[in-house]
């Protein structure tokens, strides 16, 4: 996702992000916001927007399959 725009999301908070979307309902930005402690909810959305258009580049794909 660096690659795509996000430049200011670390991979500590990419990791927090996945760790989120694991527990957390897609749609619960807030929950998913909490756990990342730097990213507001509105970055947070942005950032699950492009997300969700590119998870099938990405290893974790198998996550965000069974959460839609």
């Amino acid at each position: 996702m660096i690659n795509t725009g996000f430049h200011n999301w670390t991979m500590k908070e990419y990791q927090k992000f996945i760790k989120a979307i694991r527990k957390y309902d897609l749609k619960d930005i807030h929950a998913i916001s909490s756990m990342i402690e730097t990213k507001s909810p509105e970055e947070v959305q942005e950032y699950l927007n492009v997300f969700l258009l590119r998870f099938r580049e990405l290893k974790e794909k198998d996550i965000v399959i069974s959460k839609l």
